[in-house]
């Protein structure tokens, strides 16, 4: 899940660029950071994948810990 969405945004203005500015370390960081959203939307569980992979969404219920 968190390579999927990591691959999914190393590009985009906000989880791409602002981020992790760095673009030499952003393939390895953002990995890291989408490993969180991926772990905080399995504890509730809110989270979807395409069968095979090529989608995929997080959510953590409002009020909620992240």
């Amino acid at each position: 899940m968190a390579a999927c969405l990591a691959n999914a945004f190393p590009n985009d203005p906000l989880w791409g660029h602002w981020t992790v500015p760095d673009e030499a370390t952003r393939p390895e960081q953002a990995s890291r950071f989408m490993e969180f959203w991926a772990a905080c939307g399995v504890r509730h569980p809110w989270l979807g994948l395409t069968d095979g992979w090529e989608g995929g969404a997080v959510w953590v219920p409002p009020g909620e810990p992240g």
